[in-house]
């Protein structure tokens, strides 16, 4: 038995470690294959197979902290106007297109009181940067 889990294990890191990037990409050799060919479209059906319940509990879940967040805005609304849900869906809106104006315009220095510490600084390193190439 401990044989297999050490073949298994160096055939596992071997072909991560070797994995070639075009295959992973999209559109590369292996979305292709699986969307082609009749191995390809079994093993995405046994994958979806395999996956759907984990699918459905995290729908679940996330309808569930849905609606918990719902009812918690609704119990802040009774003491607060800013817990409204209308003023709330407003606010967000007003973060968001105020952000894509700040990547736009390709200065997010104008929008860094729209964002926390940390994402600001995510957002000039990673985006920003990219965008000028």
């Amino acid at each position: 038995m401990s044989k297999l889990v050490v073949y298994l294990s160096v055939i596992a890191v071997t072909c991560l470690a070797f994995a070639e990037p075009a295959f992973a990409g999209p559109g590369g050799m292996i979305a292709s294959v699986l969307s082609e060919t009749f191995w390809g479209k079994v093993i995405t059906l046994c994958l979806l197979v395999l996956f759907s319940p984990l699918i459905v509990y995290i729908l679940c879940k996330e309808k569930l902290a849905e609606q918990r967040a719902r009812k918690d805005l609704r119990f802040m609304a009774s003491y607060s106007e800013l817990f409204e849900w209308l003023k709330v869906q407003e606010r967000v809106k007003d973060c968001f297109y105020r952000v894509h104006a700040g990547w736009e315009s390709e200065d997010l220095s104008s929008v860094s009181d729209w964002m926390t510490d940390w994402y600001w600084q995510n957002q000039q390193q990673v985006h920003l940067e990219n965008w000028k190439k």
